[in-house]
């Protein structure tokens, strides 16, 4: 039970955090902005609207996401961005040391997990780029 209320606790807190910040104000200016952006460059406003509602999501809903994930996000966006080519990305993002304490099955199920993460992760990024490109043609 003290758990549930710990977790409560933590999510409240994360509420009132964005609230103070002007997240809410900053995120409804740029949301706009974005809008009108694309509607007077002839794009669909749609596209801007589920991109926001996913970043929502992400930002708001997912506030367990994990500082390693984080640091995975930066990975992902180094590799996509330099001129490597990387063959395969999974192998780029283990903790090889995490990886060393594992057993057979649970390092598989590691890896596995890494691969849905990374796949999260390079749509986010794509989404993201994308929308950078469109704010860049002004």
């Amino acid at each position: 039970m003290s758990s549930q209320n710990g977790e409560m606790r933590k999510l409240i807190d994360s509420a009132k955090s964005r609230m103070k910040s002007g997240f809410w104000t900053d995120f409804i200016n740029r949301r706009n902005s974005d809008r009108e952006r694309a509607a007077e460059n002839g794009e669909s406003v749609d596209a801007v609207d589920n991109y926001y509602k996913k970043l929502v999501k992400y930002k708001v809903t997912e506030t367990k996401l994990l500082k390693s994930e984080e640091e995975l996000y930066k990975k992902v966006c180094e590799m996509n961005d330099g001129n490597k080519c990387v063959i395969n990305p999974i192998s780029e993002l283990i903790d090889k040391d995490y990886m060393a304490t594992l057993d057979y099955n649970e390092s598989q199920r590691y890896i596995l997990n890494l691969g849905a993460t990374y796949r999260k992760l390079l749509k986010r990024y794509e989404m993201e780029k994308a929308l950078n490109k469109e704010s860049m043609k002004d």
